[in-house]
């Protein structure tokens, strides 16, 4: 879970409170619709097996007649994710999949290239073995006192990046964080980290391409379904840090991602959050980059890599990949059981459900589409 300062920031950022009158005058305003056309609309899309939610009929724009009605069938409700994950995957996995520290070790194990993890913080009698543990605020301070920093922390049992902190510094006193700043040993290790436990990990960096339009580490997110015969990636997103932020989750203010070719990884579209709206642009927000239409550097090796990576937990039939691409190839960064909905859906504006990602939820028992 989010320690208090990371949640306190969430709160801040994001928690901007929407009624359903905003939406629906959102809505009419754009489309030129009645209310009441537009109020019936959503309720068919949400009382329908795709259960869609009313700030997703605003986001992806189902009021618009761009859309086909057979558009609007291939859009699913992020609400319907963990239901679908546990008809789709073999749950008890989600011990190996969630734990940082043994996924890593798993891939580590199985020819996958992912971050060097240089130490765990943790109170509990867990060990990990020949990787070092911090277990009180005297050790830490040790430890980063005499480590290689800068270090990167996240919560060894997180998901949407939150809880994460960048060690920039240490010295006597404190813990130098990026964005926030020197906070005592004491108060890092007692309010900042609680009892959640972390793994600190050697920063990864972007490939030069990335690396001018990029605040922190970008990721491509390959969603990745196991069927009989081979592994499928019928979705690929790239997520590209900004801001300033220190973590490219698409929910962060200021982050972008841009929709991708999965089988070339040319970039296809810049998707921005501006308000209730997505926004689609030409060129990268911050720094006028044009990317549309540049494929990304290792794209073969990726494909080989996340192939590599998926067959090691093959019970988890659906599965996401958040992969990096450096100067020297790519890293998976993490595994996780499932993948939202909603990222592909942002970035490519259109929805997720094909005929193929349709046969291949029915092939695993999922019945409602």
């Amino acid at each position: 879970m989010a320690n208090t300062a990371e949640v306190t920031d969430i709160q801040a950022k994001t928690q901007k409170s929407y009624t359903m009158v905003d939406y629906l005058r959102h809505a009419t305003t754009r489309s030129g619709k009645s209310s009441g056309k537009v109020a019936k609309e959503f309720w068919t899309l949400h009382r329908s097996a795709k259960k869609i939610q009313m700030d997703e009929y605003i986001s992806w724009e189902l009021y618009d007649e761009r859309h086909s009605p057979d558009d609007i069938s291939r859009f699913v409700s992020n609400t319907l994710h963990w239901p679908i994950v546990s008809e789709t995957c073999d749950r008890t996995w989600d011990a190996l999949t969630e734990d940082k520290f043994l996924a890593d070790q798993t891939m580590r194990m199985g020819g996958v290239p992912v971050p060097q993890t240089v130490a765990v913080i943790d109170r509990t009698q867990r060990g990990y073995g020949d990787t070092p543990k911090l277990s009180s605020v005297d050790a830490l301070k040790e430890y980063l006192l005499q480590a290689k920093l800068p270090l990167f922390g996240k919560v060894l049992r997180g998901i949407c990046s939150f809880g994460i902190f960048f060690i920039e510094g240490a010295d006597e006193t404190s813990v130098h964080l990026k964005t926030v700043g020197p906070v005592s040993y004491q108060d890092f290790f007692e309010n900042f980290l609680g009892k959640t436990a972390y793994v600190l990990q050697r920063l990864v960096h972007n490939h030069a391409m990335l690396d001018e339009v990029c605040s922190a580490t970008a990721t491509v997110r390959m969603v990745t379904m196991v069927r009989d015969n081979d592994i499928f990636f019928p979705n690929a997103v790239i997520k590209l840090p900004g801001g300033g932020n220190i973590a490219d989750a698409f929910w962060r203010p200021g982050n972008v991602c841009s929709n991708l070719d999965p089988e070339t990884g040319e970039i296809l579209n810049v998707t921005v959050r501006e308000g209730l709206d997505l926004k689609r642009l030409d060129a990268h927000p911050e720094t006028g980059t044009k990317l549309i239409g540049q494929t990304l550097p290792h794209w073969d090796e990726l494909l080989t890599v996340a192939t590599r990576a998926a067959r090691l937990f093959t019970p988890v039939r659906y599965q996401s990949l958040d992969i990096a691409i450096t100067d020297s190839g790519p890293v998976v960064i993490e595994i996780n059981t499932g993948g939202g909905f909603d990222l592909p859906q942002n970035a490519a504006g259109k929805g997720m459900l094909t005929d193929e990602v349709v046969d291949f939820f029915r092939s695993c028992g999922v019945a409602r589409f």
